[in-house]
């Protein structure tokens, strides 16, 4: 199991060896932030296996804005052509559907982000309790309208399968 997020596995011990031998293809990783902490993107960091291994070994990061060297114009040209059969979508943070303008990357909403990414991938996973429950995005009293993964892609229409990984943020070790 490939250890995207916070420990938690998507291949077995097997398929690992499978990857890295190069039986079978490693999968391509798509990362947006929304409105969130990034706390999630630290407890990857934070994991017991390295994120060079990560990246390197059991799948290809084609954009994660932590980890990423690409900035600017450059970066988010990658969103917008990226093409692949093989695209897991990972979303940190929550959808602001009610203040949109709340969390924008370069001149477009995060929904729209997602929107793009989400027509490509195979699987998408709610990384953190504010992709999965909305969190704190969501407390008293704000008025963001902020949703979760799972009904932004259901409302949009889109049958691509969930994965949600809540916690505040996801563990390494759990």
């Amino acid at each position: 199991m490939l250890v995207v997020a916070g420990g938690v596995n998507f291949f077995s011990y097997e398929e690992l060896l499978a990857l890295e031998s190069g039986e079978i293809e490693k999968p391509d990783i798509i990362w947006l932030h929304a409105m969130s902490c990034d706390g999630c993107s630290t407890s990857l960091l934070n994991s017991e296996v390295s994120v060079l291994d990560i990246i390197t070994r059991f799948a290809n990061v084609i954009f994660h804005p932590t980890i990423m060297a690409g900035t600017g114009e450059n970066s988010l040209e990658i969103l917008e052509k990226y093409k692949s059969n093989n695209l897991i979508m990972v979303l940190e943070g929550s959808i602001p559907l009610d203040m949109p303008h709340a969390c924008m990357m370069g001149e477009r909403y995060i929904e729209e982000w997602v929107e793009l990414v989400a027509k490509e991938a195979n699987l998408a996973i709610g990384a953190g309790t504010c992709a999965v429950f909305n969190g704190i995005t969501d407390m008293e009293g704000m008025s963001t309208g902020a949703c979760t993964l799972r009904y932004f892609l259901e409302e949009k229409g889109f049958k691509t399968p969930v994965v949600n990984l809540p916690t505040c943020p996801m563990k390494p070790h759990q």
